[in-house]
């Protein structure tokens, strides 16, 4: 593409960040936007409460590799040798070995706090500067944005407008790029609502490298170590969306306690976890199945604003960097960026879409409330091969560009 034109990226998250930096790899300068003020932002600590962790699995490590940066993510992170699923009730149902995942892929999964993701990409957006300019803003909200045939026209709350040659929406599920140009589109909302908090504790050594996640009827409890000091947990259960954020010390306390309660008949790491737990970030459930196309002339959307899943399968973050890469490479290898949008859909979609369905699917199985259902389900889990979920994580794991 032609390296004088304008490119604007609208949103500093995962997916934005790394959009950022592979462009500025190829030599293709960019301007990014982000809502959040700049303070917020390049703190260690991002996130309100107690923070969230997230799961970087090899697909985005291989992405982070190409990059330059899969070290730096597993030297900050906690990398994981197994994943383990329980049944509430009656135990183990499942073991994962990612060994063999780590052979294939020369990663696995690295668990880390999601604020230290960020500041790992946002440093080395930074430093690498003189490879091709990577202008940052911060506190730009944006509003809607304005197309025509020669540019597009961004509006921002309380900000001047921006004109850009091409956008790059990566602003999130309630994407306001996705709304201006496909306005009939909304999020679908799964019927979980979720908790998140990362606390100071040590897990029993059996579950030391160990993802692990607990099903019960209608709700269930993950967590594992994003450093050797402290845990990240999510919990999730059935219920209709929130109307507020529990932000306030009252409403934190109250959220707590009404966990405490959910949660009673789990295991004690469960209650050990939440009895070290002083806030939490709640956040309802939703996804984006079937968005058709993820352009319009001249904006392209990536991440959750043309995709959004369910975390179930703790691939919501690593569809975006997958996105923000290949984005990237499309915009360097194409002559002109209808075609480079054309062909990032072409190669993502399918993968995308699979996993949003199943991720939703993945939900609902886990939060079976029937005894006879959830026997037949934990039967069918407990004697799956272990070849054929090895092949099914190969499958989730592997790149195709």
């Amino acid at each position: 593409m032609n390296p004088g034109k304008n490119i604007a990226i609208v949103g500093a998250g995962i997916g934005g960040l790394t959009a950022a930096l592979a462009l500025q790899q190829y030599g293709i300068s960019t301007s990014v936007y982000e809502s959040r003020p700049f303070q917020s932002f390049s703190t260690a600590e991002t996130e309100h409460a107690g923070g969230a962790g997230i799961w970087v699995p090899a697909n985005a490590m291989q992405v982070f590799a190409r990059l330059g940066l899969a070290e730096k993510v597993l030297a900050a992170g906690y990398e994981l040798t197994e994943i383990e699923l329980l049944d509430y009730l009656s135990g183990s149902l499942m073991k994962v070995d990612l060994s063999g995942i780590k052979q294939k892929f020369e990663y696995a999964i690295v668990a880390i706090r999601r604020s230290r993701l960020h500041q790992i990409l946002f440093e080395a957006l930074q430093e690498r500067r003189s490879r091709a300019a990577a202008q940052l803003h911060f506190g730009y909200r944006c509003q809607a944005a304005t197309v025509s045939q020669e540019q597009v026209v961004l509006s921002f709350f309380e900000q001047e407008k921006v004109i850009a040659d091409y956008v790059l929406g990566a602003d999130g599920l309630h994407s306001s790029l996705r709304q201006s140009i496909f306005p009939v589109e909304q999020p679908n909302y799964s019927g979980q609502t979720s908790w998140r908090a990362v606390v100071k504790a040590q897990l029993p050594q059996s579950w030391k490298k160990t993802s692990v996640e607990i099903w019960g009827e209608g709700r269930r409890f993950g967590f594992s170590h994003v450093n050797a000091d402290e845990v990240y947990w999510y919990a999730t259960a059935d219920m209709p969306a929130s109307p507020h954020q529990a932000d306030s010390s009252s409403l934190q306390s109250a959220e707590i306690d009404a966990l405490k309660n959910l949660f009673a008949t789990f295991p004690a790491a469960v209650h050990e976890l939440l009895a070290s737990t002083r806030a939490v970030i709640r956040t309802d459930l939703s996804d984006l199945a079937n968005l058709p196309k993820w352009y319009s002339g001249k904006i392209v959307l990536l991440g959750d604003a043309a995709h959004a899943t369910t975390p179930n399968l703790g691939q919501g973050g690593a569809q975006a960097i997958e996105d923000g890469y290949l984005l990237a490479k499309m915009l360097h290898d194409c002559d002109e960026p209808s075609q480079a949008f054309e062909q990032y859909q072409k190669i993502r979609q399918e993968k995308a879409r699979r996993i949003v369905r199943r991720s939703r699917l993945l939900g609902k199985m886990a939060h079976l409330k029937g005894v006879f259902q959830r026997q037949l389900r934990n039967a069918a889990v407990k004697f799956t091969p272990a070849a054929v979920n090895l092949r099914e994580f190969e499958k989730l794991y592997s790149l195709n560009f």
